[in-house]
């Protein structure tokens, strides 16, 4: 009876791990590196306290963003809080230092190629998806 109910739950495992199986195309996050290109833009968000309108009084939170020519997907773990799966992701917030910052602002609005690793939203304060921490000397003028 045991070695029965063994088999018959053989196929299920087995299913589950296809499910759980990272897709070739996609792209993992950190550490591994990866370059992205899109429109380099500059947006403001509402921030604390509660996230909602910076008319009303909440915080403006401007950052940089990269605005995807090609939406990307992301393996990850279905359980993590900063790296799970995603699809169809071609907005992505940009991580960066204030030299970082200086280097990149005479690029608004033109496209560009970064280099950085990723992870996925996980406060009030990630407007994007994915957030893309530069590397060190990451841009790549097109």
């Amino acid at each position: 009876m045991k070695l029965r109910l063994l088999f018959a739950a053989i196929p299920f495992v087995a299913i589950s791990t296809l499910a759980l199986a990272a897709e070739p195309s996609c792209l993992e996050y950190e550490p591994a590196e990866v370059t992205l290109t899109g429109k380099l833009k500059r947006y403001t968000f509402p921030g604390p306290p509660n996230f909602e309108s910076v008319a009303k009084g909440d915080m403006a939170e401007t950052g940089y963003y990269l605005q995807l020519k090609k939406a990307v997907c992301m393996n990850g773990n279905p359980d993590s809080a900063d790296s799970y799966p995603q699809k169809n992701v071609d907005f992505i917030q940009l991580f960066l230092s204030s030299q970082q910052i200086k280097k990149l602002k005479p690029r608004l609005g033109k496209e560009i190629s970064l280099k950085g690793t990723l992870f996925a939203r996980h406060t009030g304060h990630h407007h994007a998806p994915l957030i893309l921490k530069l590397a060190e000397q990451a841009e790549k003028k097109r």
